[in-house]
């Protein structure tokens, strides 16, 4: 009777190994310390970020994918994968296998250890992807909101998961995992807001109502399987991943909450916000918002932190108004 629960134990601990590889808590100084110019311009959803801190090689998706040395932040190469219009980027740093979804072409597996592509898979307007790296599966999110299920190492087909329909064009834009639960989120961009869940073991869908409106982006504390979901109204949903119900509404957020990252040691979450060129610091103890602002460049959108090495990735993509596309580096120790 207790087999399940070793189980589940095992698998977390690999989950938070393998996507979070820390080795204490440092102090928090929330500073950006460089500035990475995107080569790669801004085609597809532009400038969705991996990080492999085994290997400090950052990997930046637009019209190719950049690479970038994370010491120096400066490229190292790029790798030239679909037909210029990389749309969402995921990473397994053991196994060193990168998942780049091209929009106009499909799902791509590329071997980091040759910078090769060793898998492709042909799905039509694919706009974001995520792994689990205990299951070895990758999910990619189409424009009708249906999930693909692939394989993590050949990219071959396992099945389909379809989401309720949706009126007009898709609503949904981006795709998160829990990798210890195994429960998929997905964000729909509507007035109330609305949450996918998606059970990856029985391909149950439920849909979860949100206080906030026009729900865009979902992260995951794995440590206490909280999740974080962005309104682009100015609010934050928090949802307990075990029941999902809203526990906390975070309000009072500047217009236009994008990409959240949380780190799951000190509880701090942070909100990139494409309209005020800034990252916002939520405190996920006492769900506030805290006075801690980080400027940034022009439209901030995705982000992707680096736990090992205390470095938050945010991207800022200039599509609301002129200004240079680039990453920004921000220090969290």
């Amino acid at each position: 009777m207790k087999r399940p629960a070793l189980v589940r134990q095992v698998a977390y601990a690999a989950a938070c190994a393998l996507l979070f590889p820390f080795s204490g808590v440092a102090a928090v100084a929330q500073t950006v310390i460089a500035t990475i110019p995107a080569q790669e311009g801004s085609l597809g959803f532009p400038l969705t970020i991996a990080v492999n801190p085994l290997t400090q090689l950052v990997y930046i998706a637009g019209n190719g994918v950049e690479v970038v040395n994370q010491r120096t932040n400066t490229p190292v190469t790029t790798l030239n994968i679909g037909e210029d219009s990389e749309s969402g980027i995921a990473i397994n740093p053991v196994t060193r296998k990168l998942y780049v979804t091209d929009y106009l072409t499909g799902l791509y597996v590329v071997d980091l250890n040759t910078n090769t592509i060793v898998g492709k898979f042909a799905i039509s307007n694919a706009l974001a992807v995520t792994y689990n790296p205990i299951t070895n599966r990758v999910y990619t999110l189409d424009n009708l909101a249906n999930v693909w299920v692939n394989d993590g190492t050949t990219g071959a087909l396992i099945k389909e998961i379809a989401t309720p329909p949706q009126i007009g064009s898709s609503q949904a834009f981006t795709i998160t995992i829990n990798p210890v639960t195994n429960r998929i989120y997905i964000p729909v961009n509507v007035e109330p807001g609305e949450l996918f869940v998606v059970d990856a073991n029985s391909n149950a869908v439920t849909t979860v109502p949100l206080k906030g409106d026009l729900s865009y982006f979902a992260a995951v504390d794995v440590l206490r399987n909280i999740i974080y979901v962005s309104a682009q109204a100015g609010q934050v949903d928090v949802l307990n991943g075990a029941t999902n119900t809203e526990t906390a509404t975070i309000t009072g957020i500047p217009l236009e909450p994008g990409a959240i990252s949380v780190d799951p040691l000190t509880r701090r979450v942070y909100l990139s916000n494409l309209g005020q060129n800034e990252v916002e610091v939520i405190n996920g103890a006492t769900n506030t918002l805290t006075s801690t602002v980080i400027p940034v460049g022009t439209t901030p959108d995705f982000s992707a932190i680096d736990l090992l090495h205390g470095l938050l990735y945010v991207g800022n993509t200039a599509e609301f108004e002129p200004g240079p596309v680039s990453v920004s580096v921000i220090s969290l120790n």
